[in-house]
């Protein structure tokens, strides 16, 4: 779950509780020592976090106390992680040569490891750490040093690729990351051909790589950089333009604060003054809000307690969660005592209502094939009047807590010993009772309440689609499915939590409908004024005559999936409201056997 939320940055805070609660099943020093590898993997993580943050000092403590903890058991693969990220939180810190010493540090601790197929240990970090050093000579102006330490990672590169051919992409935006800052150093020793043809070569080299975008504009600003010095200013002109158009396909706000600085250096060296001055204004204007932005994220030691106290506070209130869970365990008994009888008036209610006895007698008969009885509650609410819908929902709401206390008690039950046979059997028939309960539960709350209130944010839509597919990816995996996502970057304003729900809903259709060991595809493309989301699958389709009917309010248009699933005729509905409110729309395009396509088209504004 840490992971899972620390790929979308929305939610940093929330992949920082979870870590803190990995933490806390460390509370003795007997643990910490028993799980010494899994307690300094804690503190790594909690100091990403932090380095993240910008909190140097704790996220140094952090990464020291992770490695502190790995002492006696001789990792020294493991050690080289945390010696690099010190010497990240040094570099970041401008104190280079600690940075050095760490990465060189780094450096030997990688050289007696032993595990030659870990990609990750045995080239990115090798090369990257003899970079890294290169880098920060170059900041102290040692730049024979510099050049040294950049050789020495080009022909460790050249040297070892063949070790790594599933990894060329990644190898050759290596070679051209080293090779960018071995020219940069050239230029600072006023060797500008030289610099001048290595840059290009890492245009070249790198339009054949997998990253050649974030390659491309790197390397432009630093050509334009050396044009400018060289007073080559028609030739900077032309690289700042094609910047600016990359700029336009993928906005970069440090990218764009150079080509701003650089822009206004050009016109001023073309002699067009007037323009220059508007630029450097406006180029000063964006460096003063970033200075007041850098300001408030900056915490003060009354801030650093202020969030010790918080976090203490929230530790308590942990505890106090977890007596209270405790507590309704104890109480499960009565909690399932009580379902009986709001289920028995319930059921009576629904008895009095009906008036034609046929209906009645074919509602029991699902009642006794089913044995769901809050499914059996919905389809009784369709002819209920106002008071009795707002009724039913307010037992939902009060359900939804006890019913997952069941659950998750069951789960406890045999936690010291394995449950024999027909033990199992009830825990699977507790287990599929309850997930089924909650997702009437939830659907029931959700749904038809009114006009839905959303709170738009500008987001990277590609965050929350990625969020979904990277969560029901095991859903998928557990009928052999593949999930493709693609998509056109786009920053668009929305719902995050809403829009999350519709695109949730969606794919998860998709997946309860298609068959075993086929393709599910998710893309994004962007439009003039709108963007829409495409997903589609191979599955069982759906029949023309019903398909107008699928986005309404419990709809009988429904079916079961490929692997027995139930549905409920809520989602879609939900999908519609949520879309609606967006001023957008949804609609379907399908066949019978040969599989839907959904598409959620949300305008920018």
């Amino acid at each position: 779950m840490r992971l899972l939320n620390q790929r979308d940055s929305a939610h940093a805070i929330t992949a920082s509780f979870y870590t803190d609660s990995i933490i806390r099943l460390f509370p003795s020093d007997q643990l910490k020592k028993k799980y010494a590898k899994e307690y300094a993997k804690a503190l790594l993580l909690k100091g990403d976090d932090l380095l993240a943050r910008r909190d140097y000092s704790n996220a140094y403590r952090s990464y020291y106390d992770g490695k502190l903890a790995l002492t006696d058991l001789n990792e020294v693969c493991e050690y080289s992680r945390y010696s690099s990220r010190i010497a990240n939180v040094s570099y970041k810190e401008g104190n280079y040569y600690q940075a050095i010493d760490f990465w060189k540090q780094e450096h030997q601790e990688l050289l007696s490891c032993q595990d030659s197929t870990d990609f990750e240990l045995m080239f990115v970090e090798k090369q990257g750490c003899l970079d890294n050093i290169g880098v920060c000579y170059m900041y102290l102006n040692k730049l024979d040093s510099a050049q040294f330490y950049y050789q020495k990672a080009l022909d460790f590169i050249n040297t070892n690729q063949k070790y790594f051919p599933g990894h060329k992409d990644f190898i050759d935006y290596a070679r051209i990351v080293v090779m960018s800052n071995q020219a940069e150093a050239y230029a600072l020793e006023n060797k500008p051909e030289k610099a001048e043809i290595i840059f290009k070569q890492c245009l070249i080299e790198g339009e054949k790589t997998g990253y050649a975008f974030d390659n491309s504009q790197a390397t432009r600003v630093a050509l334009s950089k050396l044009y400018i010095h060289t007073k080559q200013y028609e030739k900077a002109h032309q690289q700042l333009d094609i910047l600016k158009k990359g700029l336009q396909k993928k906005p970069n706000k440090e990218i764009y604060t150079y080509w701003q600085r650089f822009y206004s250096q050009v016109l001023f060296g073309k002699k067009r003054y007037k323009e220059a001055s508007e630029q450097l204004l406006e180029y000063a204007e964006m460096q003063y809000k970033s200075v007041l932005a850098a300001r408030a994220e900056n915490k003060t030691n009354v801030g650093q307690i202020l969030a010790q106290i918080e976090q203490q506070h929230l530790v308590q209130l942990s505890e106090e969660k977890q007596k209270q869970q405790n507590l309704i365990l104890g109480l499960v008994i009565l909690v399932t005592i009580s379902l009986a009888a709001i289920t028995s008036l319930i059921w009576k209610n629904v008895r009095n209502a009906r008036e034609n006895i046929s209906s009645l007698l074919a509602i029991n008969q699902v009642v006794a094939q089913k044995n769901i009885v809050l499914e059996d509650t919905v389809k009784a609410l369709e002819r209920y009047q106002d008071q009795n819908q707002k009724f039913l929902k307010l037992i939902a709401h009060d359900l939804r807590n006890p019913i997952g206390a069941m659950s998750s008690a069951s789960l406890l039950l045999f936690l010291d010993k394995t449950p024999n046979d027909h033990q199992k059997q009830i825990l699977s028939i507790i287990q599929e009772s309850s997930t089924k309960a909650l997702a009437l539960i939830s659907e029931i709350l959700y749904n038809n309440l009114g006009a839905i209130s959303i709170k738009k944010e500008p987001v990277l839509f590609e965050e929350v689609v990625r969020s979904c597919v990277d969560m029901l990816s095991h859903k998928a995996e557990e009928k052999g499915q593949t999930i493709e996502f693609s998509f056109e970057s786009v920053l668009i304003t929305l719902d995050r939590e809403k829009i999350w729900r519709v695109v949730s809903n969606l794919l998860t259709n998709a997946i309860k409908f298609s068959y075993a060991n086929e393709t599910i595809r998710v893309d994004i493309q962007k439009k003039e004024y709108s963007t829409i989301l495409t997903i589609t699958d191979h599955g069982i389709g759906i029949p023309a005559e019903i398909q107008n009917a699928i986005f309404d309010d419990f709809t009988t248009a429904k079916r079961v999936g490929t692997a027995g699933e139930q549905t409920y005729g809520l989602g879609l509905s939900i999908c519609k409201q949520i879309v609606d409110a967006h001023g957008g729309k949804i609609w379907v395009v399908s066949a019978v056997d040969k599989g839907s396509t959904f598409y959620v088209e949300i305008p920018f504004l």
